[in-house]
């Protein structure tokens, strides 16, 4: 269950409206992994710090689109 409810938060740093907020948002995410799960999240932290940039400028444009159908 922790696991489940770690995942639906991740999915809330898309509903920041700015990029300070998805920045904070995310280090939250990272810093509050549930004990005992950090290998479990290990791969999604690693993509997320490589592509870190590229994600938190969705949050600067005026009409937010990704490639993530790719």
């Amino acid at each position: 269950m922790a696991a489940y409810e770690h995942k639906e938060r991740f999915y809330h740093i898309w509903d920041c409206t700015n990029r300070r907020g998805a920045e904070q948002a995310l280090a939250t995410w990272i810093d509050n992994i549930p004990q005992g799960q950090k290998e479990v999240w290990k791969d999604l932290v690693s993509a997320v710090s490589g592509w870190r940039e590229e994600m938190l400028t969705y949050f600067e444009t005026d009409i937010p689109i990704t490639n993530a159908f790719t």
